[in-house]
C-alpha cells in the first residue's frame, strides 16, 4: 500500500517538473519573439542602421514612371519641400500614342495623401501679367508643372501670337451644327470637350466633330453638377476610365485631353489624371454662356471676349447658348487682324 502511494507520488512529481519546464520554456520563447520584433528594430533605428517606416515603404508597381516611384517613398513633408524650392519644368509635348491606363490602388491611396484633395474653382479672373494673360492661369500652370503634371492652359509660350478655340459639350440644344459650319468656313480645328450624355445621344454630330479633324477630350462620364472633382479618387478614376472606354467602342476614338467639368479640380484629382495619361486642359479666356435660357448682348459679349485675347489664349466656349455662335466669327476675324493664328489646342 505505502509502495504504490509513494508511486503516485513520484508520477505527480514528474509531471509537475515536466509542465514548469514547459511554461519556462514558452516564456522564454514569447520574450526572444518580442525582442526580435520591437526591441531589436529599436536599436537599429536608434542607431541608424535601419530605414525609417517612411522612408522604407515602396511605390507600387504601375504605369507611371520612375519618379511616381520615388514621390511615393518620399514623406508628405518631403513632397511639400521639394514643389516649393525646385523650378516648375518646362512644357512637354505627350505622345499621342499613349495608353490611358488606371492606377494601382496603393498608388492612388498615395496621391490622396500626398496631394490635396481639396476642390477648388478653377478662374481667369483677377490680375493680368503683361501680356494680358490672367495671373491665377499663370499661378495654376506653376502648381500643376510642379507637381508633375501635363497641364494646358495655354496654346503658345512666351509672346507668340496664336489662339485656340475649346468647347464644351454636354447638353445639345441645336446650335453645334452651326458652330461647326463657321469653323469649316474658316478652316479651324478646334477641340470638344465631350461627356457621355452627349456622345450618346449626338451621334451624328459627333462623328462631324471627328471627321471634320476635331480634337475630342474627356469631359467626364457622369459630368456632376458638383464637379468630378469632388469625388473619391477612386470614382474620378473609374468616371474617366468609364468615359474613355465608351467613345473607344462607340467611335473607335482615343481621347488624352482631359477637361474638368463644372470647371473645379483638386490637385490630387489633377495628379492622379496626369499618371493615368491625360494631359488636363482647361483655358485662359472664357465668358459665362452655358445657360441656355440667358439673354446675351451680342455687342457686349464680343466686346468682352476680345479684351481677353492674349498671346497663346485659350478660348472656352459652350454651345447651349445662341450667342456663341453669333459672336464666333466676328471673333475670329479680330483675332485675325490682330495677327493671330488660329491653331488646334496642342
Amino acid at each position: 500500500m505505502n509502495k504504490n502511494n509513494n508511486n503516485g507520488r513520484d508520477l505527480i512529481s514528474i509531471l509537475s517538473a515536466a509542465f514548469a519546464a514547459v511554461i519556462a520554456v514558452t516564456l522564454i520563447l514569447y520574450g526572444v519573439i518580442a525582442f526580435v520584433s520591437f526591441g531589436l528594430p529599436a536599436i537599429r533605428e536608434k542607431n541608424g542602421t535601419a530605414p525609417s517606416r517612411e522612408a522604407s515603404s515602396e511605390a507600387p508597381e504601375n504605369e507611371g514612371s520612375t519618379d511616381d516611384a520615388e514621390s511615393a517613398s518620399k514623406t508628405t513633408e518631403e513632397v511639400i519641400a521639394i514643389r516649393t524650392t525646385e523650378a516648375p519644368p518646362e512644357t512637354v509635348k505627350r505622345d499621342d500614342d499613349r495608353e490611358i491606363e488606371s492606377l494601382t490602388q496603393e498608388r492612388v491611396d498615395v496621391i490622396g495623401m500626398d496631394y490635396s484633395t481639396e476642390v477648388v474653382d478653377f478662374t481667369t479672373e483677377g490680375e493680368r501679367d503683361a501680356n494680358n494673360r490672367p495671373v491665377a492661369v499663370n499661378e495654376f500652370m506653376t502648381t500643376m508643372r510642379a507637381d508633375g503634371v501635363y497641364a494646358t492652359c495655354y496654346a503658345s509660350d512666351s509672346d507668340t501670337k496664336k489662339v485656340a478655340f475649346t468647347f464644351e459639350a454636354a447638353e445639345e440644344t441645336g446650335h453645334t451644327e452651326e458652330v461647326l459650319n463657321i469653323l469649316d468656313n474658316y478652316s479651324i480645328k478646334s477641340t470638344f470637350y465631350v461627356t457621355h450624355k452627349y456622345a450618346a445621344n449626338n451621334a451624328d454630330l459627333m462623328r462631324r466633330m471627328i471627321s471634320d479633324g476635331h480634337e475630342l477630350g474627356n469631359h467626364s462620364y457622369t459630368c456632376p453638377d458638383t464637379g468630378v472633382a469632388a469625388l473619391s479618387l477612386e470614382d474620378v478614376m473609374r468616371d474617366a476610365v468609364n468615359m474613355q472606354n465608351y467613345l473607344q467602342q462607340a467611335y473607335s476614338y482615343k481621347m488624352t485631353k482631359y477637361n474638368f467639368n463644372a470647371g473645379k479640380y483638386s490637385e490630387a484629382s489633377a495628379v492622379l489624371l496626369s499618371e493615368m495619361g491625360y494631359e488636363i486642359c482647361f483655358y485662359s479666356a472664357a465668358y459665362a454662356d452655358a445657360d441656355p435660357e440667358q439673354d446675351f448682348d451680342a455687342e457686349a459679349t464680343l466686346e468682352s471676349l476680345k479684351s481677353m485675347l492674349h498671346p497663346g489664349a485659350v478660348y472656352c466656349f459652350h454651345m447651349t447658348n445662341p450667342i456663341t455662335a453669333q459672336v464666333l466669327p466676328a471673333l475670329i476675324e479680330y483675332c485675325k487682324s490682330e495677327g493671330y493664328t488660329i491653331t488646334q489646342l496642342d
